[in-house]
């Protein structure tokens, strides 16, 4: 049996985005955007929610305010967001971006939560040196830690959606590693949308 790709974060989602999904061959997909959600022959869709935090006090808040059918992944925009982010159980993913606070070893310690990096991510790092410099040493970090990582396209429309092997060479490539990571759209997402919804 193949395996079976997950694109773990979509901005928008349509028929176009899913037929594109679909063409490239994968099986599962999680959006932010559920306003055209419905039945799409050959893809299973998630509901989940990318929540911006800088305190504790808020992850909490909106993690409380979540519905239960919702994938909650938290952005941290404070190492105190960062933290919590990493150790809460109803967290699936902690996103990481050019701004993150370093993954040091206390981190990593206490690091129970997912890394996920997104595509959209990726591209707005690169216009600032300073920003991706950050990402690929956070990435590399995950790697000798040996952390698992998920990688998702981020995309706001059909265009953005990329094949899975692509995003596998491109989160192996920020993690200096040869050969693409076909785990982090296949293996890790799909252990996480078992594990968080199919309770």
């Amino acid at each position: 049996m193949g395996r079976e790709y997950v694109d773990f974060h979509l901005s928008k989602f349509d028929s176009k985005v899913a037929e594109t999904l679909v063409s490239l061959g994968f099986k599962h997909a999680c959006t932010t955007d559920y306003s055209n959600l419905g039945q799409v022959s050959g893809l299973s869709v998630y509901r989940k929610a990318v929540l911006e935090a800088r305190s504790r006090t808020e992850i909490l808040q909106r993690l409380r305010a979540l519905a239960n059918n919702v994938l909650a992944a938290v952005k941290p925009l404070t190492r105190e967001a960062l933290i919590v982010a990493a150790r809460d159980k109803r967290v699936a993913t902690v996103v990481v971006h050019g701004e993150i606070a370093e993954l040091d070893r206390h981190v990593v310690e206490v690091l129970d939560n997912h890394l996920e990096i997104t595509m959209a991510e990726v591209v707005e790092a690169f216009s600032d040196l300073r920003r991706w410099r950050n990402l690929q040493s956070l990435c590399r970090n995950a790697a000798k830690f040996e952390l698992p990582m998920v990688i998702s396209s981020g995309a706001m429309s059909a265009e953005e959606v990329m094949p899975p092997t692509q995003l596998a060479y491109v989160v192996s490539a920020l993690k200096d590693e040869p050969t693409p990571d076909l785990e982090a759209i296949s293996t890790v997402p799909l252990k996480l949308l078992r594990e968080k919804l199919e309770r």
